[in-house]
């Protein structure tokens, strides 16, 4: 299954269930959560996290990112959607 989060208040929600055999994309704000410091980014442990660039770069957190998650662009969005055959959007 592929997460598609776009807030923290979703991410909080999300990390509820058992996603460690799934993957886990974090757009929109949602992508704070993959900056090391952040007090929600040991929620992420465990789960495949990929974050996309283009709202990694509007938010000016290009450097801040965590060496563990991985930051996509569009084509890498698209990539993971083929790639699950389920997919969930989580405003």
């Amino acid at each position: 299954m592929l997460y598609i989060i776009k807030s923290l208040h979703s991410l909080e929600l999300v990390t509820g269930f058992d996603a460690s055999h799934d993957a886990m994309l974090l757009v929109e704000d949602a992508i704070y959560a993959a900056i090391s410091g952040h007090k929600m980014y040991d929620m992420l442990r465990d789960i495949k996290v990929y974050v996309l660039d283009a709202d990694v770069m509007a938010r000016g957190c290009k450097t801040k990112m965590s060496k563990t998650t991985k930051t996509i662009n569009y084509d890498g969005f698209v990539e993971l959607t083929e790639q699950h055959s389920n997919i969930i959007t989580w405003p």
